[in-house]
């Protein structure tokens, strides 16, 4: 090979060298996860200040952590649920409590939790006779329904009779289980429980 020759490659040798002196002196420690193992160790330990200290070994180590740390999956969001609800009119013999409970229910499916939210969407689920009923007290009183549990008073109000509680109370104390299936007493007597206001009395 002739000295023209020889130069020739001495050169392209110095200019490989210094284009991989130069891709990695901009290299981040974030980047160096993504490298090969050789390429990594020949990143100048200048751009690593964390790592001036440690030796080749140490910072495969921390390289090796960061890809670990990158590979971990996030966690799964739960997706909301839509369930049907049975609409509320406000007739006698409806079981206001029991309404008010499966509403609840959809709401935390659907995933609800601000407070205007749940009042709308209870208040979308009012028929026939509630329906006038909150028409009349958003026209008499705007903003009268600021959260979910005054809704649930003046509901409680306006279609339960000023004696309800009395009544069922007096209903569960009274029920017993007589001729009826075992199966058939204890479900009356679980009905009555959810339908008192209170705790029931022992």
């Amino acid at each position: 090979m002739s000295l023209v020759g020889v130069e020739r490659v001495d050169t392209l040798n110095l200019l490989s060298r210094r284009r991989r002196r130069q891709a990695t002196q901009d290299i981040c420690p974030k980047d160096a996860c993504h490298l090969p193992n050789r390429l990594v160790l020949r990143v100048r330990v200048s751009q690593f200040p964390q790592m001036k200290k440690l030796r080749p070994i140490g910072l495969i180590v921390h390289v090796q952590g960061l890809q670990a740390t990158a590979a971990v999956p996030k966690p799964v969001q739960p997706k909301p649920l839509r369930l049907k609800v049975h609409p509320f009119e406000g007739k006698e013999g409806e079981n206001l409590h029991f309404w008010v409970r499966e509403v609840e229910l959809a709401m935390d499916a659907a995933l609800v939790s601000d407070k205007r939210l749940r009042v709308a969407f209870a208040l979308s689920n009012l028929s026939g006779r509630a329906k006038s009923w909150e028409y009349t007290r958003e026209a008499t009183t705007p903003g009268c329904f600021a959260s979910w549990s005054q809704l649930c008073e003046q509901l409680r109000a306006a279609f339960l009779p000023a004696n309800y509680e009395y009544r069922q109370r007096s209903r569960f104390l009274a029920c017993k289980q007589g001729r009826r299936e075992l199966h058939e007493y204890i479900q009356e007597m679980r009905v009555l429980t959810a339908s008192l206001v209170g705790n029931p009395p022992t």
